[in-house]
């Protein structure tokens, strides 16, 4: 380890992130030099070039700085897209927030951070308003009862279904659907 390295990891130098990794010997974790946990002693510090050296090392990744995720707004943003192309593309399966970050290899509340952190509403709250835009669609064939929309866009109950896009579109389907026909019937005249 040189001067310059230790200095980075005394200061939490956030501009080393990436550019090196310190490992606890008494420990056995590996950090991003700018994580805010307590200085380990010198002579107990390791630096390694890269995280995959610190792991085949022995050493497990700090649950605080989360050496083995993503870090910069580049790859947060990568992610925060994934999951919600994913959403769009499953939207009508049961939502789990716990299935989608397997699927992604994250953690849940990472997920979910990065994902308001990207779009300002979470994974859920963006779920819902797809749902909404699809049963809107759906809505305008009349053929569909609404508790039938609402199960081919994913919700497991007519009620729940009406309660969400009340909330999210502002009235119930059946009074959206309402409005829809009136507005219909008065353009074809």
């Amino acid at each position: 380890m040189t001067k310059e390295q230790w200095q980075a990891i005394q200061e939490r130098d956030a501009r080393w992130d990436g550019r090196i990794y310190c490992a606890t010997r008494t420990t056995g974790v590996v950090c991003r030099p700018s994580c805010r946990t307590r200085l380990c002693n010198i002579k107990n510090c390791v630096v390694f070039s890269t995280l995959d050296e610190a792991l085949a090392r022995g050493f497990r990744p700090c649950k605080r700085c989360r050496p083995d995720l993503p870090a910069f707004p580049g790859e947060k943003r990568a992610l925060a897209e994934k999951a919600q192309r994913s959403i769009r593309e499953h939207y009508q399966n049961k939502f789990s927030l716990k299935k989608l970050a397997e699927q992604l290899h994250v953690n849940e509340s990472y997920l979910d951070r990065v994902f308001m952190e990207a779009f300002g509403l979470s994974p859920l709250t963006y779920c819902n308003q797809v749902r909404c835009e699809a049963a809107m669609e759906l809505l305008t064939r009349l053929e569909l009862s609404v508790t039938e929309v609402g199960f081919q866009v994913g919700y497991g109950s007519s009620s729940h279904f009406s309660r969400v896009f009340k909330s999210v579109v502002g009235i119930g389907p059946s009074a959206w659907r309402r409005e829809w026909l009136a507005k219909l019937t008065r353009s074809d005249r």
